[in-house]
């Protein structure tokens, strides 16, 4: 008996691993490679009959939030900028304010999509 079988559902996710009876399975080649990823919780896959490792939807989700804290803290340098320009003009620029405003909480709003397929908003400069 073979102890480098994958075990997966109709789907193809790999759930178990070993000699389990009465399961559809796969041996693979990169059974450590395997054992591997699947402690670390990351997505193992049968493909075509070939085994195939992907970033957990966890891991892809700390990968979008870095990102997205990247850009909400240079949109604070945006907004320290608009606000001294304002001071130094003595005028509000209610546009820039807006589009700064939407702009921040449409980054906000991108942990409500499927990390694996992140539209990412962008900061209208257009003058009108």
């Amino acid at each position: 008996m073979s102890k480098n079988k994958l075990h997966y559902d109709d789907s193809g996710y790999v759930y178990g691993y070993g000699d389990l009876p009465g399961t559809q399975f796969v041996e693979v080649e990169n059974f450590e490679d395997a054992l591997q990823a699947f402690s670390s919780r990351k997505s193992l896959r049968i493909v075509d009959g070939e085994l195939v490792i992907e970033v957990s939807r966890e891991e892809k989700m700390k990968e979008v939030l870095r990102a997205r804290d990247e850009l909400l803290a240079e949109s604070d340098l945006l907004r320290v900028r608009l606000l001294d320009s304002e001071d130094i003009a003595g005028a509000i620029d209610t546009l820039g304010r807006q589009r700064l405003a939407i702009y921040r909480q449409a980054l906000r709003d991108v942990t409500l999509q499927d990390p694996f397929a992140v539209t990412w908003p962008t900061l209208e400069t257009t003058d009108e």
